[in-house]
């Protein structure tokens, strides 16, 4: 199954917690990699679905995900903001 068609998968079934996280951190490495090259609407949709699951992923997750960010000079400055107003 390819990349994408998992993604819908978890997409289509998302009661377990681990595809949630799943697709948290698929869409964010995404973002990360692709960020720079989405339009408005693109980067719009993905930060939504970011904040979204956000309430449902363990803080570990998104630690792991603000330090790989950190590292990273050419992460998206807006997936860094929606991070950092993580509370």
């Amino acid at each position: 199954m390819s990349d994408m068609g998992r993604l819908a998968h978890l997409a289509m079934n998302p009661r377990e917690d681990a595809s949630r996280e799943e697709i948290y951190l698929a869409i964010a490495s995404l973002y990360r990699v692709q960020g720079n090259n989405l339009n408005n609407r693109e980067r719009e949709l993905m930060r939504e679905i970011l904040r979204r699951l956000t309430r449902d992923v363990e803080m570990a997750i998104r630690i792991a995900l603000a330090e790989r960010l950190a590292d990273d000079n050419s992460a998206p400055h807006d997936l860094i903001l929606l991070l950092v107003d993580d509370t």
